[in-house]
């Protein structure tokens, strides 16, 4: 006859408790999972990545007093892409803009522009873009499509839902020109509104546009602080006359110089980013610092890739008063703000 096992009433509590923790640590896991793969800011390097080859992306965020200028980012293009030739990870002869290269980079400004439509203007949070910014960011589109950050042409714009509706009262708007400092820029398309939990916190809540950098350079003011009062714009009317549209092209004119002179010695970039090869952890963002040679002083330098593996994790939770402080004059763009978030979360 067998004898009967008794297990008592604590350790019965005690399977019970080991038992809740394991499936909650499966549930964080699987939700976390979850978080992190609608963050579609931080997933470059998954979609740009082969199965033979995994790739990291890497953000590095300036100081807008830093004067960083579309030279600059030039200049870090050229020596990544020679780095790279030298350490066998990019072919020789390939730039950065051509369809096989194993490599890519985009940048952003960020600002205010007036932007109006027949009678009804408005100033709004501007995003200057270049390189292959919506690869990095590929926001969801309600219409149209996106438009090439490389391409020789500046005068293509794409507006965010808030922003469509408060000019045109619709989200059909593709073709249509939306006028900035008398200049026509044409709508490739419209944006739908992120609206994820922290989005309105991180300097999404008011109508928002994405244009090229030297659109903004040119003819709006470049300034990060215009992230934390996006929410203040107002729409203004303005008039509708062909006297005085004449009159606001030529004050365009007068302080711009005509369309197409270009403020090509502005500055105020305040994001670049880097997708590459990264065969091991935390080869990306090493590489970007040692071929770029940055200053960590007064510059930010993200690991898109791994910043939510437990590693990276442990240490946020390790030094959590001390993430708190911000010591160097930063402000990020929203998709850094958001992603932060998620990871105090």
């Amino acid at each position: 006859m067998r004898k009967k096992i008794h297990i008592s009433t604590a350790r019965k509590i005690t399977i019970l408790i080991t038992a809740l923790l394991i499936a909650l640590i499966f549930f964080i896991a699987w939700r976390r999972s979850v978080i992190t793969g609608r963050l579609i800011d931080q997933n470059e390097a998954l979609r740009w990545g082969t199965e033979d080859t995994k790739c990291g992306q890497v953000s590095i965020y300036f100081n807008q007093s830093s004067q960083v200028k579309r030279d600059s980012i030039r200049e870090f293009d050229y020596n990544i892409n020679k780095a790279m030739i030298n350490e066998g990870l990019e072919p020789a002869g390939a730039l950065p803009e051509d369809d096989n290269t194993t490599w890519g980079s985009c940048f952003s400004a960020v600002g205010t522009l007036n932007v109006s439509y027949e009678k009804r203007g408005v100033d709004v949070l501007a995003y200057g873009v270049g390189g292959d910014f919506f690869q990095f960011h590929p926001l969801p589109l309600a219409s149209g499509s996106y438009f090439d950050g490389n391409a020789v042409m500046k005068d293509y714009v794409l507006l965010d839902e808030d922003l469509a509706w408060q000019l045109f009262g619709s989200n059909d708007v593709v073709g249509k020109q939306v006028v900035i400092e008398g200049i026509p820029h044409n709508v490739c398309g419209v944006v739908k509104k992120d609206k994820s939990a922290y989005a309105k916190y991180a300097g999404v809540s008011g109508a928002m546009i994405f244009t090229s950098f030297e659109t903004l350079a040119t003819y709006g003011k470049i300034d990060s602080t215009a992230i934390s009062a996006a929410k203040t714009s107002k729409s203004e009317e303005t008039s509708k006359d062909s006297d005085k549209d004449d009159k606001s092209d030529s004050k365009a004119e007068e302080k711009y110089g005509a369309a197409s002179d270009i403020a090509e010695d502005a500055g105020g970039i305040i994001c670049y980013e880097v997708v590459m090869p990264s065969p091991v952890e935390g080869y990306a963002p090493s590489f970007v610092q040692r071929v770029l040679n940055l200053e960590t002083e007064n510059v930010e330098i993200v690991n898109n890739t791994d910043r939510f593996n437990n590693r990276s994790l442990i240490k946020i939770l390790a030094n959590f008063g001390i993430r708190s402080m911000q010591m160097k004059a930063l402000i990020y763009p929203y998709w850094e703000n958001v992603a932060r978030a998620y990871e105090d979360l």
